[in-house]
């Protein structure tokens, strides 16, 4: 228990220090001796989505669904989303260049976006913006604080799963290293959802998101040879566009 109550703030430390461009909480960092504290993802993405969604509550409530969500975006993008819109949009260019294995990956790493890169971003964005934009009153921070944590589970679901066979990458801290309990710990951050939800609901999207998160593990496996850090940042944004997708339409 004792190891418990150290492990869940210093993993939070680890992981904002990691997610956001928030002000540091200490010098904590990943390493390859903490892969278990990607399990406290998800309740970084909550409290990111709650921030967001209260900022645009109060502040965006009242102008046009697509412009509150494109604000909305502007402002998580700042918080630190932009790590994880950049893998989204260099799988697309790795996908777009019609490669696998090594060659795919030696696309993502380019720094420069390409034509595939740019469409999937705007894509992406255009989705999230206008589901956010969907969201009235007091569902616009629960949504997002939900798509936060929902989204960051997806990318531990898919490190659960994948394989990390390079020998350097941030991706290689957690891909293939963590365990049940893990996963267990990332869900159970989604839980004081089912005060202001349906159980159903809240479960089915939690199924949803590892499901997609261990697709797309084992379909990088094999086109790839395994899941880098890009990978695990366009299951990020694929999780939250998702959920804010289905909540758009049900509550």
């Amino acid at each position: 228990m004792k190891e418990y109550l150290v492990f869940v703030p210093r993993g939070f430390m680890v992981m904002w220090n990691l997610l956001t461009r928030l002000p540091r909480l200490g010098d904590s960092y990943p390493t390859t001796d903490s892969p278990g504290v990607l399990a406290l993802g998800p309740l970084v993405g909550l409290v990111m989505g709650l921030m967001v969604g209260t900022v645009g509550l109060v502040a965006f409530q009242g102008l046009p669904g697509l412009l509150t969500g494109a604000l909305c975006g502007s402002a998580y993008s700042l918080l630190g989303w932009s790590l994880h819109l950049d893998g989204f949009a260099d799988l697309w260019d790795g996908l777009g260049s019609g490669r696998r294995g090594d060659a795919m990956r030696e696309v993502m790493k380019d720094s420069r976006s390409g034509a595939f890169g740019v469409m999937g971003m705007v894509l992406g964005l255009l989705a999230w913006c206008s589901a956010c934009g969907d969201l009235r009153g007091v569902h616009l921070p629960l949504g997002l604080a939900l798509a936060g944590a929902l989204g960051r589970f997806s990318l531990l679901a898919c490190a659960f799963l994948g394989r990390y066979p390079w020998v350097s990458g941030l991706g290689g801290v957690f891909v293939g290293r963590l365990k049940g309990p893990h996963l267990a710990l990332g869900a159970l951050w989604c839980a004081p959802f089912a005060i202001v939800l349906p159980w159903p609901l809240l479960l089915g999207l939690l199924g949803l998101s590892g499901l997609l998160g261990a697709l797309m593990a084992i379909w990088m496996n094999q086109r790839m040879g395994g899941v880098n850090g890009d990978v695990l940042g366009a299951c990020e944004v694929l999780g939250e566009i998702g959920v804010l997708a289905i909540l758009a339409k049900f509550i």
